[in-house]
């Protein structure tokens, strides 16, 4: 198991360097060390862009199948991956959002223009 401790963290919140280090530890529970900070590099680097991290798995990129979170909760928002969001309905048995708790409805994904492809 890999410790991960940010120490003092100036100008962060508690929460986002709770959760950058959830997300390291994750990253590094499936690869080596070095592979392990580049991908959390990756998912820091998306984070900064905007790209709001799985809220199941703390990770902006999955951490088997580098994707990001696509699929919105119609209630709260909150984007997940799929394969957290099937583990969490298998593992909780229930069929509710892990955030807002409501019946989880996946929000209709907005059409792309062909341009957009």
């Amino acid at each position: 198991s890999v410790i991960v401790d940010f120490g003092m963290h100036q100008g962060i919140q508690d929460a986002t360097a709770r959760r950058w280090a959830l997300q390291l530890r994750a990253c590094a529970n499936h690869q080596n060390t070095i592979e392990a900070i580049h991908r959390w590099r990756s998912s820091l680097d998306l984070e900064f862009n905007h790209v709001e991290p799985c809220p199941i798995c703390y990770g902006v990129l999955h951490p088997k199948s580098k994707r990001l979170p696509h699929i919105q909760c119609s209630t709260c928002s909150n984007k997940f991956h799929g394969s957290c969001l099937a583990h969490w309905f298998q593992t909780s048995h229930k069929h509710l959002c892990p955030v807002c708790q409501s019946d989880f409805v996946a929000a209709k994904a907005s059409s792309k223009s062909s341009s957009d492809k």
